[in-house]
Formats: C-alpha cells, structure tokens, sequence
C-alpha cells in the first residue's frame, strides 16, 4: 500500500467455529455481496470488495482456522488486504503456546 493513504481493520474473534464462520458468510452474501474463496489461508477464508467513492477500493478478508477468526477490511486490493490478514493469522499462531 506503498504510496496512499491506507487504512486497515483487523478484527478478531477468539470464540469462533464453522458454524459462525458460516453465519457470517450468509449474513454478507444475503446482502448482496460476491464472495470470492481463497486457498490455502486457514482452515476457510473468503474475499469481497466495494467501490468507496470513485477511486478507493474497500476489500474484506474472513478466514477461519480452528476457533479463530480474523476479519480484515482495508482500502487496497485483494493482494495487499490478503497478506495482512495472513500476516495477522501468523502473528496471532506465533503467540500461542507450543504444546511439547
């Protein structure tokens, strides 16, 4: 996002399962919006993207992987929104307890 003016919003739930992956998914996708899979981030993970005023782009990221999910919107392209969600899923797994 070298360049512009960038804004990015990382939320993350710590309690989630596929069942409220799937709920959320339905919830965007009942409002209209074309969900995009993506391979090979977590366990599932999806995109959309809107049109913010005439040049800015506004892109989501949802990826579950066990009982986290982290959602990542930002004004960029689905390139630079998804490698800071998968930089958060690693930063987050970092912090975890390794278990022996």
């Amino acid at each position: 996002m070298t360049g512009i003016n960038a804004a990015v919003l990382i939320r993350f739930d710590t309690d989630a399962s596929g069942k409220s992956f799937a709920a959320s998914k339905k919830t965007f996708a009942h409002h209209g919006l074309k969900l995009t899979p993506i391979e090979g981030l977590g366990d599932k993970a999806y995109f959309f993207s809107l049109g913010a005023g005439e040049s800015t782009t506004v892109t989501t990221v949802v990826v579950v992987k066990g009982s986290l999910q982290i959602l990542t919107t930002g004004t960029g392209t689905i390139d630079q929104i998804g490698a800071v969600a998968r930089y958060a899923l690693n930063a987050f797994e970092s912090l975890q307890p390794q278990h022996p």
